[in-house]
């Protein structure tokens, strides 16, 4: 992978056009003019990836700690034990309030133990952190509908679609919006 990489960076001297080719093949982005093609996921990939570098930049590549933290209060979880999961992924972000998957898991359980709003608060901040993070979307929007924000859920869903590249996906929760719209409509919501 990095052998590659270095070999698309040294072809195209550019970042995007090098992660570009890199997602979608280089015969691809030569042949759409040396630009990133018009492919959805090529250019979710680039943005993706440069957004996790600043962050990593950003954060001075210092996230080992937390990860390690994020683990065990998944592990915590995961035995049922969910005082301390909550008391750790807390832990986690005292230490990197930057570190998205804290926020995110956090909002999961808060979403779990029925605590609605601490869920969606938790949720928007992992998506404030993190743009890219689909699951944080997915699960507000479900969070979402539970608490009965049905047009705030079809926001949200829609810009899960955003990030999706999944087409499967993608058809599915457009399916499920248009089922959502009826439902608002039908019932004078």
């Amino acid at each position: 992978g990095t052998r590659y990489f270095r070999k698309m960076l040294d072809t195209f001297n550019d970042i995007s056009l090098a992660l570009a080719a890199y997602n979608a093949g280089p015969t691809t982005v030569i042949r759409n003019g040396r630009k990133i093609p018009a492919i959805k996921e090529t250019q979710n990939y680039v943005k993706k990836v440069k957004f996790y570098f600043t962050m990593f930049e950003r954060n001075g590549g210092v996230f080992t700690d937390c990860e390690k933290d994020n683990r065990q209060a998944i592990s915590f979880y995961r035995s049922g034990e969910i005082k301390k999961a909550v008391g750790e992924f807390k832990k986690v972000i005292r230490m990197s309030p930057q570190y998205a998957p804290a926020y995110y898991n956090l909002g999961y359980i808060y979403s779990q133990e029925g605590e609605y709003s601490r869920a969606i608060d938790m949720y928007k901040r992992a998506i404030k952190i993190d743009p890219y993070l689909k699951a944080a979307y997915y699960n507000l929007a479900i969070t979402l509908e539970r608490r009965g924000l049905l047009e705030m859920a079809i926001a949200t869903w829609s810009a899960y679609i955003s990030y999706e590249t999944d087409a499967d996906k993608i058809a599915e929760v457009r399916k499920y919006i248009d089922e959502l719209r009826d439902y608002i409509s039908s019932n004078g919501l």
